[in-house]
């Protein structure tokens, strides 16, 4: 199997290991007082975190994402970190990026934007108003601008 590798850098270890622990709903594969590593089991994915003061130069201008295949995952994926505290905006459907998508994000401590959602079907529209698509943070330059 082939996975993803990310490396972000984060500016509060303690924070990121209590958000990314819901997010992916497992603890890291590998700890450190200055990294983390975590490689989710339903996810081809393996993320690490090392610390830095200054963290990404405007964390706020990115977003990552997971895509799930099905409206439970989203539901199941949705419950857990609003129960948790972590869901940022209201789930809604939106048009965004050529794609109508059910959709929620998570940002976490040190200012990535997770979004989170389900794709619905493509469109040929890339933004619908009044939908959910960089409406928090307009000044997102990479998400539809």
């Amino acid at each position: 199997m082939k996975k993803v590798h990310l490396s972000l850098a984060v500016t509060d270890i303690a924070a990121s290991r209590a958000f990314y622990s819901v997010l992916f709903d497992t603890p890291p594969s590998k700890e450190k007082v200055d990294y983390l590593k975590f490689e989710p089991r339903d996810l081809a994915l393996n993320i690490s975190f090392s610390l830095s003061a200054s963290g990404a130069a405007e964390p706020e201008r990115h977003h990552l994402g997971i895509e799930v295949d099905s409206t439970a995952a989203l539901d199941a994926l949705h419950e857990r970190l609003l129960t948790a505290g972590l869901v940022s905006d209201r789930r809604v459907a939106s048009v965004c990026c050529y794609a109508e998508q059910d959709k929620f994000h998570a940002q976490d401590p040190s200012g990535y934007r997770w979004e989170l959602y389900r794709l619905l079907e493509d469109t040929e529209i890339k933004r619908k108003d009044g939908g959910n698509c960089c409406v928090d943070n307009p000044s997102a330059g990479t998400c539809c601008a």
